[in-house]
């Protein structure tokens, strides 16, 4: 069992750790209007949320661009599964959503009080394949 996050983050001290694993479902309907089955895998998403206090203002996570695909070192925390996305490979995998998109900026939030250090909070979001 891990204590904690498993890896430094550069440019933030990690407080804490978020991944989110969406798989949109298309519902089919029988002649009554009653769900009668679904598809899914066709819009597969993984979403990291991270929040902790600035170590740094000129590197790493506190300096990411929207558009540019972001260094996570915890990225692969959540791979979980065995290979259920058509790989070969034990913990390539997302629930089984394929794990091989680049991870790109959602939003981005810095925030300072009176009696604490400053903190950042960000998410960033990968489609699977999209690099």
């Amino acid at each position: 069992m891990q204590k904690g996050v498993a890896s430094a983050e550069t440019g933030i001290k990690i407080d804490t750790f978020d991944t989110t694993i969406s798989d949109e479902k298309a519902l089919a309907y029988d002649e009554h209007g009653g769900v009668c089955g679904f598809a899914h895998k066709f819009a597969p998403s993984i979403t990291i949320q991270i929040t902790g206090e600035l170590s740094s203002t000129t590197e790493g996570l506190p300096v990411s661009v929207f558009g540019t695909a972001l260094t996570i070192n915890n990225k692969n925390n959540a791979k979980l599964t065995d290979g259920s996305d058509e790989g070969d490979s034990v913990g390539d995998a997302y629930a089984g959503i394929d794990g091989t998109g680049g991870f790109y900026l959602e939003d981005i939030t810095f925030s300072e009080s009176r009696d604490g250090f400053r903190s950042i909070s960000l998410s960033a979001i990968s489609y699977p394949g999209v690099t």
